[in-house]
């Protein structure tokens, strides 16, 4: 079983590193071309759960400079803990699917899914960089969650 995690594609806000809230951006040209380069990599495969992520990020850093998300969570939103849990779910829920799995969110949430994937904690989510409409694939290592690939751009 291997779970496809798919950021959204390139939005004017994500290219310029702000978080979007609750603002419904279109893709840029570029995000939708990285958008359709995924099409055959992701028709390649029978997916027996397709999950799409209704949430949106919000904008932080005017109000509290020096916030990070995996540590600070949301002001007036989500804690660290809560999105680990959420996420949690989210893994529980996978885990119970026999064969491949594709999971549509933003970046923030999929870092977070990574981290918990293998086992740590959900502040690990800083330390997977992940660009817009890449693909990442998390299997096993034997019986062991693994990251089998990451933050993969798909070349023209």
């Amino acid at each position: 079983m291997n779970v496809f995690a798919i950021r959204h594609g390139e939005t004017a806000w994500s290219l310029g590193g702000q978080h979007t809230g609750t603002t419904d951006l279109p893709l840029t040209d570029n995000g939708r071309r990285r958008a359709e380069r995924l099409r055959p990599v992701l028709a390649a495969s029978a997916f027996n759960l397709v999950l799409c992520s209704p949430m949106r990020r919000a904008q932080i850093h005017e109000v509290a400079p020096g916030w990070l998300i995996f540590r600070d969570g949301c002001p007036g939103g989500e804690s660290p803990e809560q999105v680990g849990a959420r996420v949690d779910q989210v893994i529980a829920r996978s885990r119970t699917v026999d064969g491949d799995i594709a999971l549509f969110a933003h970046g923030h949430v999929l870092r977070v899914f990574a981290a918990r994937w293998i086992g740590l904690p959900p502040s690990g989510g800083q330390h997977f960089l992940l660009n817009t409409g890449t693909l990442c694939i998390l299997g096993y290592y034997g019986e062991i969650p693994a990251v089998r690939v990451w933050n993969e751009p798909l070349l023209d």
